[in-house]
């Protein structure tokens, strides 16, 4: 009976663990598709000329601009550019060496000349569209 229980216990874990890595790889499929679907919105809105289209009372805006990103972990560009962070003076721009947000304060300037020389090599421009969604039906209520 007991052995029945910890069967049972370890089926129900592996059941989850398949459930969970199943969405994982949805999610994964899902958000590709949502990227390729942003990118023809915003090819659909520079073909018009426009920065909002509208589908019955949903209003969509589009807004899209270029953004510095840095390499992936796990590679040695990565590597490098961690090294260069950790010995210029500016660690507090990424502290925990969020890339991101090392990507930021270099597009907004923050970092000095002789570090954003430094990180050029590692830098690229990546495209960023964000769209924003507003349901007209709701407004003025």
């Amino acid at each position: 009976m007991a052995d029945d229980n910890v069967y049972n216990t370890l089926q129900k874990g592996q059941a989850l663990v398949n459930q969970y890595l199943s969405l994982l790889d949805q999610r994964d499929e899902v958000n590709d598709k949502v990227e390729k679907i942003k990118g023809e919105i915003a090819q659909f809105c520079e073909a018009n000329n426009s920065k909002k289209i509208q589908a019955g009372d949903i209003l969509l805006k589009v807004s899209k601009k270029l953004k510095t990103v840095f390499p992936k972990k796990e590679t040695q560009e990565r590597k490098t550019v961690e090294e260069i962070m950790r010995n210029s003076k500016e660690w507090e721009q990424a502290i925990k060496f969020d890339v991101i947000k090392l990507g930021e304060a270099y597009d907004k300037g923050k970092l000095s000349k002789e570090l954003m020389d430094k990180l050029a090599t590692y830098t690229k421009k990546e495209e960023a569209i964000r769209l924003y969604v507003s349901d007209l039906s709701k407004k003025g209520r």
